[in-house]
């Protein structure tokens, strides 16, 4: 078994996350670097598995508001 990480480790992981997430949403992409974020919108609307947090960074990246997407199917 392994031992559970210290609480000094998740909550630097759990910042550099944050300011990852940060820039993403901040960032002022060009049209052809958000394909990513294309993909992943397109991928969820046609029911295939996207993880929760790569699509609320899609929506980010996009300017959409998560709420707009069926979000029963977030994974």
């Amino acid at each position: 078994m392994s031992k559970p990480a210290a609480h000094e480790v998740v909550t630097a992981g759990r910042a550099r996350i944050a300011v990852l997430r940060q820039s993403i949403a901040s960032a002022d992409f060009s049209g052809a670097s958000k394909g990513w974020a294309h993909a992943a919108i397109e991928k969820h609307q046609s029911g295939q598995p996207v993880r929760r947090a790569v699509l609320l960074d899609a929506c980010a990246a996009l300017k959409l508001d998560p709420a707009s997407l069926s979000t029963a199917r977030m994974h």
